[in-house]
């Protein structure tokens, strides 16, 4: 059978296309489900962006007294808005980290509460609220705080980081090791160069503490002690739960004289000698910081109790001053040594060489072994003579003191510790730092 030229040209084509026809097409990708808006979302996006509070000539005038360490000022200011408006959630912010300021940490618990309870999903009444149950080492309570604001589906990636930080910090607390590299390796993929910064850190600490899983350890009611194997004195048992009993002792009678109490063991590494420490942690000096304020470094020959000391007194008193004599005084204080206080100083003014506090501050030079005689004397004498809450009152209203724009316009920060002192100890004692000085050398001179 013969075909027309118009057909065998209709077969040339259906030849040409057909490998494309015939081929299987990709199927177009379904769209992604729309996600519901969660929970109670709109009602914290209204309470976030529409906030009356910010409006109101009295918010303005508690900042003001807050920088100025006016806490009692400002809660009276925001008991006033609160009464007109008892579920302003900013307002029951502030008022709760008013009083984490003024050390009142079950009243500054409770406001944070009541916050969350008015807006369940309100990012920074979670994020303090975490913070405050960490800062009080309730380390079951945060966790669940930080996890659920890190699984927040609107939250910021600044938020998230810091609560994937806050989770790696307990993790390494808790020895969960894993955990806590998962933790500190989502913390460091934030934008904020700050967050990626600790998340390394926090991972290098992580590998270095994961080398004691084999130390010794030693348990007392308050304290998980990890002894490191190049400790060669007392290796017996029984000398080390002996060395572990006295640190629980000085850290029973640190809490008794401030008042506090934590529900949860803290994690304690005893190294050997710096370069053992610094093996582990990456950190040179046994009293450094380190990385979470809960893992304390202690040396077999170390003072008892004094780097507990730091840590007590960090969860008291608001954090750690930058003014030397103040913090290693108070330390030394409730550190539960027997030893006097005023020796020290008694002696370098006997000798002509006890200095003026304002000219040490004024001198860049001095260092911390400088500071001690005059710290453990200054403090153990204002605190025995005005009673711990005024001294502590004046301890905190330092910190907030710096923290005042005025005082940050200040290039010299010694210059401004005087002047931070003497108004801090104003408000607190009823002196100024060159009066109580004078009373003290007079004390001394005895």
């Amino acid at each position: 059978m013969l075909r027309s030229p118009n057909s065998t040209f209709s077969i040339l084509i259906l030849l040409f296309i057909l490998p494309t026809w015939a081929a299987p097409q990709e199927k177009p990708p379904k769209p992604k489900p729309k996600q519901e808006e969660p929970p109670q979302s709109e009602e914290w996006k209204k309470k976030w962006t529409t906030d009356p509070a910010l409006a109101d000539p009295r918010w303005q005038q508690a900042v003001a007294f807050r920088r100025k360490g006016d806490v009692d000022g400002a809660i009276k200011l925001y008991e006033e808005f609160l009464d007109a408006n008892p579920d302003e959630v900013s307002v029951l912010i502030s008022m709760g980290m008013a009083y984490w300021e003024k050390g009142a940490l079950d009243e500054g618990e409770k406001w944070l509460r009541e916050a969350k309870k008015v807006v369940p999903q309100h990012i920074k009444a979670r994020q303090f609220l975490g913070q405050l149950l960490l800062h009080r080492g309730r380390f079951t309570e945060a966790r669940k705080e930080f996890e659920e604001l890190a699984a927040l589906p609107w939250n910021r990636p600044d938020v998230k980081a810091s609560a994937h930080l806050n989770l790696g910090r307990i993790a390494l607390v808790k020895r969960q090791w894993k955990r806590a590299d998962q933790m500190f390796f989502e913390s460091g993929r934030s934008p904020q160069k700050g967050d990626r910064f600790s998340g390394k850190k926090g991972r290098r600490l992580t590998r270095g503490y994961k080398k004691t899983v084999f130390w010794t350890k030693v348990e007392t009611k308050h304290l998980h002690i990890w002894f490191s194997p190049e400790i060669k004195k007392a290796r017996d048992r029984n000398a080390r739960q002996a060395w572990a009993n006295v640190r629980e002792r000085s850290f029973s009678i640190m809490c008794q004289k401030l008042g506090v109490k934590f529900p949860e063991p803290w994690p304690v590494y005893c190294f050997n000698d710096l370069v053992d420490c610094y093996t582990i942690t990456g950190a040179e000096d046994i009293h450094d910081w380190k990385y979470s304020w809960w893992i304390i470094s202690d040396g077999w020959s170390e003072p008892i109790g004094h780097q507990l000391a730091h840590q007590v007194v960090a969860r008291v008193a608001g954090g750690r001053p930058a003014n030397k004599i103040l913090v290693e005084g108070l330390c030394h204080y409730v550190d539960g040594h027997d030893v006097d206080p005023h020796a020290a100083a008694r002696l370098l003014l006997k000798k002509g060489r006890l200095r003026t506090i304002a000219s040490m501050h004024l001198d860049q030079s001095y260092r911390l072994k400088t500071a001690r005689p005059y710290g453990e004397s200054f403090v153990a004498w204002l605190i025995d003579t005005y009673g711990m809450e005024r001294f502590l009152r004046s301890y905190r209203w330092y910190n907030n003191v710096l923290l005042d724009q005025g005082w940050r316009r200040t290039t010299n920060l010694d210059f401004r510790w005087n002047d931070a002192l003497s108004e801090v100890f104003g408000r607190g004692i009823g002196q100024g730092l060159g009066p109580l000085e004078e009373r003290w050398r007079a004390f001394l001179s005895r």
